[in-house]
């Protein structure tokens, strides 16, 4: 199943890159090494899509923090997701 979704992803977002940019996506199965120069690059730098700030890895979230406000992206299976939907959001906390 999960090949199926990343083949889906891929054609969609080959098609469809105006909507995606040049969205690069490096992942590994677990117990598997990668390269992590690549992958620290790619995790660096990634970008709130709401508020356009630098992401920060915390634990199994992403968090951006921008004009008193925090935003949270889950990781799942190791794969940042970065969809506005999916955001938690919160007043930061001072």
């Amino acid at each position: 199943f999960r090949g199926l979704l990343k083949k889906f992803y891929f054609s969609v977002a080959s098609r469809a890159t105006p909507l995606f940019g040049n969205l690069v996506v490096v992942a590994t199965k677990p117990g598997e090494s990668g390269s992590p120069g690549v992958a620290r690059d790619i995790e660096d730098s990634l970008r709130c899509p709401i508020s356009g700030s630098h992401l920060t890895r915390d634990g199994d979230t992403h968090v951006a923090q921008a004009d008193g406000v925090v935003y949270r992206y889950p990781v799942r299976e190791g794969i940042p997701t970065l969809i506005p939907g999916d955001a938690e959001v919160a007043p930061r906390s001072e």
